[in-house]
């Protein structure tokens, strides 16, 4: 099954403001094409949580089967999400959401 639409580098750089705490509208109006309708900036935010999740289902998946066959733009969002978990304020914010959601 292949997705309605895929995750690019403007919805990693969107989601990073987000996680950084910026006000929404400022990334929504620099990397989204909706601009600065929050509504679907705030649906955006939701679907690529969903995705994530969702990549995060799949990439375990195929660990347990033991398939290593990424594509080489897979591995660089991965890479990508990794660096940006790594950052000390992006690294704070997403153990308060953790800590909230539980």
């Amino acid at each position: 099954m292949v997705p309605a639409r895929l995750l690019g580098q403007h919805h990693v750089a969107f989601y990073r403001g987000y996680l950084e705490g910026v006000e929404l509208a400022r990334p929504a109006d620099r990397y989204l094409e909706a601009g600065l309708d929050l509504r679907l900036a705030g649906a955006t935010v939701a679907w690529i949580e969903a995705e994530l999740a969702r990549g995060v289902r799949r990439l375990s998946t195929r660990q347990a089967a033991g398939i290593q066959a990424l594509s080489r733009s897979t591995r660089a969002l991965a890479m990508s999400l990794c660096n940006l978990a790594r950052q000390p304020l992006v690294g704070q914010m997403l153990a308060l959401r953790e800590a909230a959601s539980e």
